[in-house]
């Protein structure tokens, strides 16, 4: 067999909304017979994005009220993998208009789940969540989301402070708030990222038990 590229294992970064040839295998000589396997994996993001730690992000609601940070960077209860490490999750009833925290790209819109609880196995992958991409290549996960509220499509651009959907109670949770993060993609891994807020209280770093709210 061979193989275009020649060197194996390949790592490609797929342009969006778009068709691209990853891999091409033919036989050098068909009549002899021939087998092969392959396998595969990805992930959201490109490996070459690195974070612009000028970066501010807006407080991820709009409401008049202050909601309090349930969880914060290093939470013991759910945020202690590298693509949750440095998560917040925000408490707030559910239909409270979700924000973007900075511009960015809708990359992708999960939309159609309903129901949650503490069973892993069963709603671990059931939150619904929209992910933007921004300019520096890392991404933005809001989850935790109404079912059907998406208010955005994958390619839009948005604007920091726009609506994108509805806080909820979807997936794996123990009761209704936002779960906020900032991603990077390592080329093997998705690994989550400190960040700083602008709220009320200007700049801040998002701690456990701490009243946040919008400017």
């Amino acid at each position: 067999m061979r193989s275009e590229p020649a060197v194996l294992p390949a790592r490609v970064v797929l342009p969006p909304l778009s068709e691209t040839r990853v891999l091409h295998v033919v036989a050098v000589n068909p009549a002899a017979g021939f087998r092969y396997r392959y396998k595969y994996n990805y992930l959201p993001g490109d490996w070459h994005a690195q974070h612009d730690d000028r970066a501010r992000y807006r407080v991820p609601f709009a409401s008049s009220e202050k909601f309090r940070v349930s969880q914060a960077f290093n939470g013991e209860f759910s945020h202690r993998d590298a693509g949750s490490r440095y998560a917040v999750d925000i408490m707030m009833p559910d239909g409270t208009p979700i924000t973007a925290a900075r511009d960015g790209v809708v990359m992708s819109v999960e939309n159609d789940y309903a129901g949650n609880g503490l069973d892993i196995d069963q709603y671990g992958d059931r939150a619904n969540n929209v992910r933007l991409v921004h300019s520096d290549g890392t991404m933005a996960v809001y989850a935790h989301l109404q079912l059907e509220s998406a208010r955005v499509q994958v390619g839009e651009h948005v604007r920091a402070g726009q609506v994108i959907a509805l806080s909820g109670d979807t997936g794996y949770t123990n009761g209704p708030h936002l779960h906020f993060c900032v991603q990077r993609n390592t080329g093997t891994e998705i690994i989550s990222l400190p960040f700083v807020f602008t709220g009320a209280n200007g700049d801040f770093t998002p701690t456990e038990g701490m009243m946040i709210g919008p400017p």
